[in-house]
């Protein structure tokens, strides 16, 4: 087993500088700034510099600061080791950016999750006291996946497991978020006409408010139901929680029927 070398052994400030990547400077979830709207574009990858180039290879079977480092900025943990679970969050990071899908981090990759990662820290965070409208007006357990965070930020599997979720289609959702708004679940477009992580536009939320309502019906009854769908109506979907979200989107796909709503774009889900 190859362990890298610490941080502190390269020569250089570029080198140090380049390491830095701005983790220390991450802001925590729940922030007290208002929300405001933002437009999410995949980074623009330029070509590995002198420092990046530096930086050391990594793949399975490496440990220490730089693996440490890939796996805080690919959101999983940082235990220090790469193992198959960092090497398929590694895959999944290249494929999202039409990278050769190796799991290798080198020079590349290097330079996209560095990008990648400027991007989250720029992006505002939901603030703590605007709890969002799902967990305000209640997430029905039955369809609730427990499992997944209600942190607004990421790409993670579905909060939603009712009905319309249909695991055949899961990785094409997960693709499909990381295309549209790359998990960022409060983004709105510069011309704001575009919402939340699957960038629905409010008339799109709008209609799936009232196609929701029966499956809702059948969970809660259907005075709570409507009362949640109205709710919802008087918000964009970027205002809407995780779980409302990934239910909104089920329910447009229902199950493969609305394929064509996220048709296209520069990453083929």
């Amino acid at each position: 087993m190859t362990r890298v070398m610490p941080l502190r052994a390269l020569a250089g400030a570029a080198v140090a500088s380049a390491m830095l990547l701005g983790l220390a400077a991450a802001p925590a979830h729940a922030d007290t700034s208002a929300p405001v709207s933002t437009t999410v574009v995949a980074p623009r990858v330029a070509a590995p510099s002198a420092a990046i180039l530096a930086l050391p290879v990594l793949t399975v079977g490496n440990t220490g600061t730089y693996v440490r480092r890939v796996q805080v900025m690919l959101h999983i943990g940082n235990t220090g080791v790469f193992d198959a679970r960092t090497k398929a969050a590694v895959v999944a990071f290249q494929k999202r950016y039409a990278l050769r899908a190796n799991g290798i981090v080198g020079a590349t990759v290097w330079a996209a999750l560095i990008a990648d990662w400027r991007i989250y820290l720029r992006t505002p965070r939901v603030a703590a006291a605007a709890a969002p409208v799902g967990l305000l007006n209640g997430e029905p357990a039955a369809s609730r996946n427990r499992a997944v965070t209600y942190s607004l930020r990421g790409v993670y599997a579905s909060a939603y497991v009712g009905a319309y979720y249909d695991k055949r289609y899961e990785a094409k959702r997960r693709c499909i978020v990381s295309r549209e708004s790359h998990g960022y679940y409060t983004v709105r477009s510069a011309n704001g006409l575009y919402n939340g992580a699957y960038q629905m536009t409010s008339s799109l939320g709008v209609g799936v408010t009232k196609k929701m309502l029966a499956s809702v019906a059948a969970e809660v009854g259907p005075s709570a139901a409507a009362a949640l769908m109205a709710k919802l109506r008087l918000t964009t979907p970027n205002k809407w929680s995780r779980y409302w979200q990934d239910r909104a989107f089920w329910t447009i796909f229902n199950h493969g029927a609305g394929a064509a709503h996220w048709a296209g774009g520069y990453v083929n889900c």
